[in-house]
């Protein structure tokens, strides 16, 4: 089954940046081609479109340069419509991605998962040097789970407020991913209780942040994550 990955959801407003989608099928790069791209902002007007040279080896990495005019206010749920050919078939994935004044950081390696688990590395997939994949996964989910607390991940101030968070949630997706047969029900064990873990942390993470976006850490208590904010 073919996958695509969208690595890179914020882009900063006003200025030049990259959004990225790569694609594989059970873990293994597959090579695109005839590929190309429609930028939309949030009310989805065209912003820029063309076309696309994959690279890689092989060539399953699709990158868009988005010019420092295509968005210059910030704004959620902007996408991009990725077509392309891959497995002799034309394919189309949509993606969507905010426009930021500035981005928090992915500040987890694998030296910090170890800190849990001082054997992880030892458990490696085959092909497999690192984590960064299940890091990077966990990194979109909490984003995404932030975001339906009523609150914007780019808002966040310190980096290391979250640092936890991605480090359990990475377990989740690590155990998960040991997961393929009935006989492997100690890793699903270990994988619920690393949502349990993820999910115990997040209600009780609470965040330094800039509602105002001027730089500045807002006076008032943090956000708590454990309450659901409202906003319009």
């Amino acid at each position: 089954m073919i996958e695509a990955k969208f690595i890179y959801d914020e882009v900063y407003k006003a200025a030049s940046d990259t959004l990225r989608l790569e694609v594989y099928n059970d873990g293994a790069a597959v090579e695109c081609s005839a590929a190309s791209s429609i930028l939309y902002n949030s009310g989805r007007t065209e912003k820029a479109s063309g076309s696309i040279t994959p690279t890689g080896t092989p060539a399953n990495i699709l990158e868009v340069s988005i010019a420092d005019s295509a968005y210059t206010e910030i704004e959620e749920n902007c996408s991009i419509e990725w077509t392309f050919t891959a497995d002799g078939e034309v394919r189309k994935f949509n993606s969507f991605f905010d426009v930021v004044e500035w981005k928090i950081h992915l500040n987890v390696i694998d030296s910090d998962l170890e800190k849990y688990h001082p054997d992880i590395l030892d458990h490696l997939w085959t092909g497999q040097s690192t984590y960064a994949n299940q890091i990077h996964l966990a990194w979109r989910a909490i984003k995404q789970d932030i975001k339906a607390k009523g609150r914007r991940p780019s808002l966040i101030v310190v980096d290391e407020d979250i640092k936890k968070l991605i480090e359990l949630k990475t377990f989740c997706f690590i155990f998960e991913s040991f997961y393929r047969k009935a006989s492997d029900d100690v890793w699903l064990v270990r994988a619920d209780r690393a949502d349990q873990a993820y999910k115990d942390q997040f209600n009780k993470t609470t965040l330094r942040y800039d509602e105002s976006q001027d730089g500045i850490v807002d006076t008032h208590p943090g956000q708590n994550l454990g309450m659901v904010s409202l906003r319009r």
